[in-house]
């Protein structure tokens, strides 16, 4: 069988772990489950396929965990609305814990 050899080892065949990448820093400011803004000092990150989103605390990326593309959407919305959701207010999804 002819398998034709790519640059750096890799075949087209797909058998080999794909090359690491490093993560797209998406860099929003808002969290998108709590709606709260982020502070630099204190923020979790999460990385989910291939992209790493920021949070303002663990138990929200628990929360990403359960529908990432709810969440997903919410940043996505946020980025075209070319607006932080700080200035709409906090979500009114219920957010009750303590930083």
């Amino acid at each position: 069988m002819f398998m034709p050899i790519m640059p750096h080892g890799c075949s087209t065949m797909g058998t080999h772990k794909k090359h690491e990448e490093k993560p797209q820093l998406i860099g929003n400011r808002i969290c998108p489950v709590s709606g709260q803004k982020i502070d630099e000092k204190t923020k979790v990150k999460y990385s989910y396929q291939g992209k790493t989103y920021n949070f303002c605390c663990a138990s929200c990326v628990d929360d990403f965990k359960k529908d990432h593309q709810k969440y997903i959407k919410k940043i996505e919305e946020e980025k075209l609305q070319g607006k932080s959701k700080q200035e709409e207010g906090p979500s009114s999804e219920s957010h009750q814990h303590s930083h």
